[in-house]
Parts: C-alpha cells; structure tokens; sequence
C-alpha cells in the first residue's frame, strides 16, 4: 500500500542583526549578531503547510533599519515557494509560533491559507506591551480593519527604549492622551468613509 507524500523544507528568508545580550539575555551587550531568518514549509496529505514566514524588507528598512536586513529577490516567500515547486495559492495553512514582524512578514502572500495562532498571542499582537511595539509592528498579516500603531509610550522601563525615541521626528515619550485622538477619530462617524486603515501615531518614527 502506497504511503502518502510528506516532505519538509527550510526557507531561506535572509538575515537580520541584534545585539548579542538579546541571544544571551543580557550578556555581552553591544555586539551585533547577524542571525538568519527562515521559515518552514510541510508538504502533508491534510495540505501544505508554512510554519512562520519571515519579515517582510520594505517593512523592516522603514520601521527597524538597525537591523541591517539583508534579503535578496530570491529569499521572498513567493520565491522559496517557487524552488519547490509551488506557488502562494497552494499554501492551504500558515502556522504562526508567534506575531512579531520576523515571522509574519510573508503571510500577506498567503491570503488563501488558514492562519493558525495562539488565542493568547492574537491578543498580544493587538495590545502589545510597550516594550514590544517594534516586535508586533508588522500587522498586515490581520484582517482588514482600522488599527493604530503606537510609539514608545511613557511606562515602566520605557527608557530602555530611549534610543529609538531619539530617532523620531517629536524625540518623546508618548502618553495615552497622544493615542486617544486617533482612536476617537477612526470609531467616529467622520470616518465612515475610510476603510481598512493602519494610521501610526508614533512621534515621527516611521518616515513615509
């Protein structure tokens, strides 16, 4: 009796770069590390399956540029699907370990899988802690509704971030009441006409 095919492969997705106490929990800080960045895809007779997807390059070089991402054409999803011998439609589930930008960056590629999550990740995604926010920055894997993205905002520890916050255009700390106005503004009526929109508030972080 024939046994059904099953079969694994390691994307490449390129690289990106972190301080090495991120690896070693606070051990050696200041050196850099580059490490790659992969996903996998399972072929199964239940379907073909992608566990994680990458980042996504021009989000990266907008919102974390010190991250010194480094990914060539062929180290896209819609590539590495294609050296195997498949394209995006195929895909039938994407299997998220988590939401950070790191893993998620290709799944707007995918728009005919099932995404599979963690309840409790989804809701870590969607209010992030504040020293998350860059991790969660990359929402374009979520459906389509309105949603806010924040800054750095005045909390515990926040001045850990205080680097990042002297690279925006308003070099502060932002406070709730920063935030509060968008958020009124899109569950308004005024916005009955916008559809589907990410507005950042973020003190001039991300430049467009």
């Amino acid at each position: 009796m024939a046994t059904a095919k099953k079969k694994v492969w390691i994307l490449d997705g390129g690289s990106l770069v972190i301080d090495r106490s991120q690896v070693l929990w606070h051990i050696d800080v200041g050196t850099p590390v580059r490490f790659p960045v992969y996903s996998v895809l399972i072929e199964h007779p239940d379907g073909l399956f992608m566990y994680d997807t990458g980042y996504d390059l021009d989000h990266v070089n907008l919102v974390l540029p010190f991250e010194l991402p480094e990914q060539t054409p062929d180290q896209t999803i819609p590539a590495q699907l294609k050296a195997c011998g498949f394209d995006p439609e195929q895909v039938s589930f994407v299997v998220n370990s988590h939401f950070h930008f790191d893993h998620v960056g290709g799944n707007k590629y995918l728009t005919g899988a099932t995404t599979l999550v963690n309840t409790a990740e989804l809701r870590h995604a969607k209010v992030p802690e504040p020293f998350e926010h860059l991790g969660y920055s990359d929402l374009s894997f979520d459906f389509p509704g309105h949603q806010v993205r924040a800054g750095v905002l005045e909390s515990p520890h926040a001045e850990a971030f205080d680097f990042v916050v002297s690279l925006q255009s308003i070099p502060r700390r932002g406070v709730p009441a920063d935030i509060a106005p968008a958020v009124a503004f899109l569950a308004s009526e005024e916005a009955h006409w916008i559809t589907g929109q990410m507005l950042t508030a973020d003190g001039g972080h991300t430049r467009h």
